[in-house]
Order: structure tokens, then C-alpha cells, then sequence
């Protein structure tokens, strides 16, 4: 069982709020308007299987400068056979990162904002 002290939780929610700056400042919110393009039938299917979300960030890796990044096996092929996206996953980006010096080895090996343990992380 996890458990968590008192500083631990205050130094995590730390992280997280900067985690949430890092990625307003550096991500583009983009609306997922190819979504309503598709046929109602396929457009269901995508959101019942992989919830709205799921699909909308599908249709938005779709656009050949854009990528999928998800921890979910499943969606990432349905997403590079039906729509042709790149993908990666989170496990993938930060051993890039760490091999370029830009994370430690004790921060490659943390569980990223919001999961508990490695083995918890459906999708950052």
C-alpha cells in the first residue's frame, strides 16, 4: 500500500502546480472539430471505446504536425491505423530526456504527476 506523509503531499502538489504551468505555458489548446467529420457511426464507436477525450485526441494527432502521446497500447494503434498519427508514450519521452542529460536518473525513475507508482499510469 502507498502511503503518503503530510510533506510529501505538500512537495507533490508543489510539483504538480508546476508541472500545470510548464504545460500551459508550453502546450496550444486546439479544438477537435475533425471529430464531428467523421461518420456518426465510426465517431461513436471511437468515443465509446476510448471516451471523448480518447477520440478527440486521436482526430487532433491526425494533423501531420501534431502526435499522440499516451500510455494506452490500444489506442495508439487504433490511432496510427485509422488516422495515420504518430505516437509515443510517457515511458519513451522521458528516457530521451534522461539520455540527453535533461533529467536525472532518480527523476526518470519517479512516477509522473498523478500517478502513485509506474504500474498505475494508464495515461499522462
Amino acid at each position: 500500500m502507498y502511503e503518503e506523509t503530510a510533506a510529501d503531499k505538500e512537495q507533490r502538489i508543489r510539483e504538480d502546480e508546476e508541472f500545470i504551468k510548464l504545460v500551459e505555458k508550453t502546450c496550444e489548446v486546439k479544438g477537435a472539430t475533425a471529430l464531428a467529420a467523421l461518420q456518426p457511426e465510426k465517431r461513436d464507436a471511437l468515443e465509446k471505446f476510448f471516451g471523448s477525450y480518447g477520440a478527440e485526441s486521436m482526430m487532433l494527432a491526425s494533423d501531420p504536425d501534431s502526435i499522440l502521446w499516451t500510455d494506452d497500447l490500444i489506442q495508439a494503434q487504433t490511432s496510427a491505423q485509422e488516422f495515420g498519427s504518430r505516437r509515443v508514450w510517457t515511458q519513451i519521452v522521458l528516457g530521451a530526456l534522461a539520455d540527453l542529460g535533461l533529467l536525472t536518473a532518480e527523476e526518470y525513475g519517479k512516477p509522473p504527476p498523478g500517478c502513485s507508482v509506474w504500474s498505475l499510469c494508464d495515461s499522462v
